[in-house]
């Protein structure tokens, strides 16, 4: 089964959980990192889960494949996420500090690069409800109704439960898994900050596209001449 997440939504986090919960049930779990095992879909192992980004969009998913996909429904909140992943990947010993004017530029410049990824992931797996036998999980609804979505997800899997009250399985597993607690790393300011830059830049963009168009029309009109 695909696990399919726009990165830094989960992903590792629904990893952890389900190996977990199958641990809990006594059955085996096997997990497929794709982009470190086999590159290849389906799993080359026959691994049970498998994780994917779909970086290019071009992921071939029938419409009813049972699927997980995971996704952050705030677009900055999502992509300033997966900056600071990408960010402290190339430079681990840097402190992100937004205050850093060179930090905050190649925040912004980040998430105008990455948005096109970003609204084709929703258009594909979100907004059309194309898949209708996936497990679609939002980041911070997960974080904040965890306990809802386990008992959801052990349903989803068919799992054979061990007492007539799923409640008390989930409960059990909650009881020995790791705390899942909602982790607000952008401030409101930044928030803020970000959404006014992110709007500076559109509206510069439409200015010279703009621009080039009328460029191009008095181009047009003195060669018509």
């Amino acid at each position: 089964m695909l696990i399919i997440s726009f990165p830094r939504s989960g992903q590792n986090l629904l990893h952890r959980l389900l190996k977990h919960i199958y641990k809990y049930y006594h059955l085996s779990y096997t997990y497929c990192e794709f982009y470190i095992c086999c590159n290849h879909v389906p799993c080359l192992q026959k691994k049970q889960f498998q994780k994917n980004h779909d970086f290019d969009l071009k992921l071939d998913i029938h419409k009813n494949d049972k699927l997980f996909v995971l996704y952050r429904g705030n677009k900055i909140s999502q992509l300033e996420a997966y900056f600071r992943y990408h960010y402290s990947k190339k430079y681990p010993n840097v402190n992100i500090n937004y205050d850093n004017p060179a930090i905050f530029n190649d925040l912004i410049q980040f998430i105008h690069n990455h948005s096109h990824y970003y609204d084709g992931f929703m258009k594909k797996y979100i907004y059309t409800n194309k898949y209708h036998n996936a497990f679609f999980i939002e980041y911070d609804d997960f974080v904040h109704n965890h306990k809802n979505y386990i008992k959801k997800i052990i349903m989803y899997l068919n799992l054979p439960i061990h007492h007539e009250n799923i409640d008390i399985d989930v409960q059990n597993i909650i009881d020995h898994f790791e705390t899942i607690e909602y982790k607000n790393r952008l401030h409101i300011f930044n928030y803020n900050k970000i959404q006014l830059s992110i709007q500076n830049m559109n509206n510069q963009s439409k200015k010279k596209d703009s621009n080039k168009k009328i460029l191009y029309k008095r181009k047009n009109e003195l060669n018509f001449i």
